[in-house]
């Protein structure tokens, strides 16, 4: 087994700092209310979803930012967040307006 990042997320390479801030800037909360364990903040789920895919952040240095301490936490907040992104179309059309805001902070940086 290789323990690379994939070359496809290496394309997309934000700071996952950014990701955090741009999840809880769109649903009105902190970084903060996202890092907290156990945390019912709005777009928690969310935004490990999109860290996931648009950082080259591994599972482990994913879970600190989460507030988690064990990596396959993280693949859970992953989990829900695709279950939920396949059952609501509004959820669906949020993700698209936070993309097209990390899209814009990529070019940027």
């Amino acid at each position: 087994n290789r323990d690379e990042v994939p070359s496809a997320r290496l394309l997309a390479n934000l700071p996952v700092e950014t990701v955090i801030e741009a999840v809880a800037d769109h649903f009105g909360t902190t970084p903060a209310a996202l890092a907290h364990r156990r945390s019912a903040a709005p777009g928690r789920d969310l935004a490990a979803w999109l860290a996931r895919r648009y950082t080259s952040a591994t599972l482990r240095e994913l879970a600190g930012p989460f507030g988690l301490g064990h990596p396959d936490s993280v693949s859970n907040l992953v989990r829900r967040a695709n279950k939920a992104l396949e059952q609501s179309k509004s959820l669906r059309q949020e993700i698209a307006t936070i993309r097209n805001r990390l899209a814009k902070t990529e070019n940027r940086v």
